[in-house]
């Protein structure tokens, strides 16, 4: 499956990407689960002055559930309340891409334009905002539309959309909810050598996006299973003491495997708007994201393909 020479390769401006038409579904009896954990999200994410607050109640009005089906039960890795690959989910289903524009509208049925707006910072590689998101030629648009912001925390030149945002902007990427859901605790170097090493985890910061400073630790026990995951993207203990001495506070979480396809491994990113009329998040689709390593992200070596609902 993975890097197939049969593959298509889409070019999303400066973004190219390795996608197929290989279809994988959501489970429908894993959806009620999935709107579950939405719902102590939604009052657990750090709240802010933002468009999405204030006129809806919510962190954001399109996340990203990044997750894989586990034991007929679902695993979730993160609840991305700002999510990439939207315009890319866009391209590769057109039932996607109708349902996407019928959310936009309702989100503008209380007198505001249905219009979204990208604000990209120039520090962000990469983008496929421009496929779903418009372009505004004035600051009144800004102002009188919506716009999705795409810079991270320290960026404050980017602090005077949060009004006008459709989600985060200074609390982009908090992982402060997962306490909320059981995901993961905080966790200090002292604390994790008072007591037994897990077998197997992943540490991650309190606050950041995709995979940067994500580790995973499989023990060193001698067994197929571990040489096995060894060679997937794990870390050593030094460099787990080392990142956790810096950051001095960090999430702890148990590893979820994620789904084992072909020669790689695969997550799924189920993404949702909010309807405002009925309160509450609705699915979309999205897609899934494969590569030959567990920290699954979107790099060169990856696949893309469809995730379509049941």
């Amino acid at each position: 499956m993975l890097l197939d020479p049969r593959l298509d390769r889409l070019k999303l401006g400066k973004w190219e990407v390795h996608t197929t038409s290989e279809t994988m579904i959501f489970p429908k009896g894993l959806m009620g689960r999935a709107l579950g954990y939405i719902d102590v999200w939604k009052n657990s994410f750090p709240a802010e002055e933002t468009l999405a607050q204030r006129e809806f109640g919510v962190p954001s009005l399109i996340i990203g559930l990044d997750c894989a089906p586990k034991d007929d039960n679902l695993g979730l890795y993160e609840i991305e309340e700002r999510p990439d690959g939207i315009g890319l989910s866009a391209i590769m289903d057109s039932g996607f891409r109708n349902r996407l524009i019928q959310a936009m509208f309702s989100w503008g049925e209380r007198g505001r334009s249905p219009n979204v707006y990208a604000v990209i910072s120039p520090r962000k590689g990469v983008s496929d905002d421009f496929i779903w998101t418009n372009t505004a030629l004035d600051s009144k648009e800004l102002d009188s539309g919506f716009v999705i912001v795409r810079a991270e925390p320290n960026e404050d030149d980017f602090f005077r959309f949060e009004r006008s945002s459709i989600s985060s902007v200074r609390q982009k990427g908090s992982r402060s909810y997962g306490v909320a859901l059981g995901l993961w605790k905080e966790i200090s170097l002292e604390n994790l050598d008072s007591a037994s090493w897990p077998k197997r985890f992943v540490l991650k910061p309190k606050q950041g996006g995709e995979t940067h400073d994500i580790l995973i630790w499989v023990d060193n026990t001698p067994n197929e299973s571990n040489r096995k995951m060894k060679k997937m993207g794990t870390s050593t203990e030094h460099k787990i003491r080392h990142l956790l001495s810096i950051y001095g506070r960090m999430y702890i979480q148990e590893f979820i495997p994620p789904l084992l396809r072909g020669d790689g491994y695969v997550v799924y990113r189920l993404i949702l708007t909010f309807n405002p009329s009925q309160k509450c998040f609705e699915p979309l689709g999205g897609y899934w994201v494969g590569r030959r390593n567990f920290k699954i992200h979107g790099t060169p070596d990856s696949v893309f393909g469809p995730l379509v609902l049941a």
